[in-house]
């Protein structure tokens, strides 16, 4: 069983006729996601990734229900995974999709249809997770569509659910935040000292003196008890 990747993709245009492609491509893509002549029954359903390379490029693939990648140009496209989620926002003229895929995102599969199907006028960026692996990728250098620099993950308290997961811009959103965490368990160690993961004498304005997210982190993951953790998880390029 792999760790499932969770990839977010944006697709857009900048011309006016690639905008006009987007429709086109984004009514392919609903059709992709439909039983048809070749289409393969897999433990994923309708929406595996084989089926939507069958459907946009017959001509160059022979695929079964085992086969989890294909050689195109020299290079191994991997399509173990499926669509989870299609959106078309035509006011702004943006294709959402949603994948889930095996260890990690597989934008080739995107890259060979663009190319393939003369959708060379459509451009995408996407946003992709894989906390096992840690795998955290954000190629929207821009920020059009997704913003978010830094991930963090909080347990500071004894309660199984009590995690917090946050996403943030910049270092300073991440330190500001995680000293407000620390800040609000003060008054609550008064009334249940022995449910939270910090030291009681904790001071928050430790944190606030810390000027990378590194050293916050250093700091907290030196004073948390056993089963209390703090991860902060920066987006790269891919």
């Amino acid at each position: 069983m792999p760790n499932w990747c969770y990839t977010d993709y944006r697709f857009y245009a900048d011309t006016e006729v690639g905008k006009q492609k987007l429709k086109s491509f984004y009514d392919e893509l609903e059709k992709s996601l439909k039983p048809r002549k070749r289409f393969i029954v897999t433990d994923f359903e309708d929406t595996w990734l084989g089926n939507v390379l069958l459907h946009f490029v017959p001509q160059l693939l022979k695929l079964s229900q085992e086969d989890v990648y294909c050689e195109y140009k020299n290079e191994r496209i991997r399509f173990r995974g499926s669509v989870i989620y299609l959106a078309y926002d035509e006011d702004c003229h943006v294709i959402s999709v949603q994948t889930e895929t095996a260890w990690e995102p597989m934008e080739a599969v995107w890259a060979m249809i663009l190319a393939e199907c003369k959708y060379s006028d459509i451009k995408f960026v996407y946003l992709a997770e894989e906390p096992s692996m840690g795998v955290y990728i954000n190629t929207d250098s821009e920020g059009n569509f997704f913003a978010e620099k830094y991930r963090t993950e909080v347990k500071v308290s004894d309660d199984f659910y009590d995690y917090d997961i946050q996403y943030f811009e910049t270092e300073q959103e991440v330190l500001a935040y995680l000293n407000e965490v620390i800040y609000n368990l003060r008054t609550e160690y008064k009334t249940n000292p022995n449910k939270y993961l910090l030291p009681k004498d904790f001071n928050p304005a430790r944190i606030r003196k810390q000027r990378t997210v590194a050293g916050a982190l250093h700091l907290i993951q030196n004073n948390l008890f056993d089963d209390g953790f703090v991860c902060i998880d920066e987006f790269t390029s891919g």
